[in-house]
């Protein structure tokens, strides 16, 4: 890129010379850099995903799947729990997520999805556990506990001077504001008076009007302790127990930074697989699609024959 003074109209004229010249310089080292160090770089990354490569097909087939079921009809234009397919298109796309990140070498940031696929999971299995309807609706209305929850944050922001009356209002004009109260106003019996607390806290502790219902007490509530257990000890593993400098690939013309694969590309990947397969079935299963046991035994036996196990095992 070559750049000339009249390039940078708003800056002093003495400035503008120095910076064109600095410019001029760190562009050409870019370059040079770029021209050496990118040598063979594509063919290193070839080699080193090749191992994995199985495993990104079996995970495209599944996010086509669920593309697939999406438009088949999975839910009914009359059905009401709105929060289950909320629910369905999240996970949806935290497994792409994940499999993106993956496919770049990338685990620490797969894991990050992962665990809202896992937590969505859970969000799911509640919600199908007893009064599917009443704990749909719950879910969805916990969206005005989140936006009274950033209102307060901003109040009390004000308050404390570390946010201008004139920038509160940009975010939050006055008809805004009042709305948000209202809706919170409306809905607020049905929810912890601890903001921090998880929405299902109606049916995981009620008889508590401050507990701060956690995921892992919904994981407890729906039986998947274990899965908690396990899952948060992989993540732990993959988010503080290796260094970012593992990350460099030595190619024929110089180091590149560049992520690295390996066993735990698999292991996310086939919990990811593993997750959005017992979502599909669970939905499946509850929305009483016709071709429920069909899809299910179909999902079951990929996820078997490709090492994400059965639904519901570890």
């Amino acid at each position: 890129m070559n750049v000339h003074s009249a390039d940078l109209p708003n800056l002093p004229g003495s400035l503008k010379p120095i910076l064109v010249s600095l410019l001029a310089k760190y562009d050409g080292i870019i370059a040079s850099y770029r021209a050496n160090s990118l040598s063979g770089l594509a063919e290193t990354l070839e080699r080193l995903r090749a191992p994995h490569l199985s495993l990104w097909e079996e995970m495209e087939t599944l996010h086509l799947f669920t593309s697939y079921l999406a438009e088949s009809g999975l839910f009914s234009e009359d059905n009401p729990m709105v929060g289950l397919r909320v629910l369905f298109a999240r996970s949806c796309q935290c497994f792409s997520g994940v499999r993106a990140c993956l496919q770049e070498g990338l685990p620490g940031e797969a894991s990050i999805l992962l665990r809202s696929l896992f937590e969505n999971y859970l969000n799911q299995s509640i919600i199908l556990q007893s009064n599917a309807e009443k704990r749909d609706l719950l879910f969805l209305e916990y969206r005005h506990v989140e936006q009274y929850k950033d209102l307060e944050w901003c109040r009390k922001a004000r308050r404390n001077g570390r946010l201008s009356e004139e920038s509160f209002r940009k975010r939050f004009p006055t008809s805004s504001e009042e709305g948000i109260q209202a809706a919170y106003d409306q809905v607020r019996v049905n929810y912890s008076t601890n903001l921090k607390s998880h929405w299902s806290w109606q049916v995981v502790n009620e008889k508590d009007p401050n507990a701060c219902v956690t995921i892992f007490d919904v994981a407890v509530h729906v039986g998947h302790a274990d899965d908690y257990q396990s899952l948060y000890s992989t993540l732990s593993t993959v988010s503080h127990g290796s260094s970012r400098a593992g990350g460099i690939v030595r190619t024929v013309g110089g180091i590149s930074m560049a992520p690295r694969f390996g066993e735990l590309i698999d292991t996310l990947g086939r919990l990811a697989i593993g997750y959005l397969t017992r979502t599909i079935c669970n939905l499946c299963t509850s929305l009483k699609n016709p071709a429920a046991t069909e899809i299910t035994t179909y999902l079951i036996a990929r996820a078997v024959i490709n090492g994400a196990g059965e639904p519901g095992q570890r």
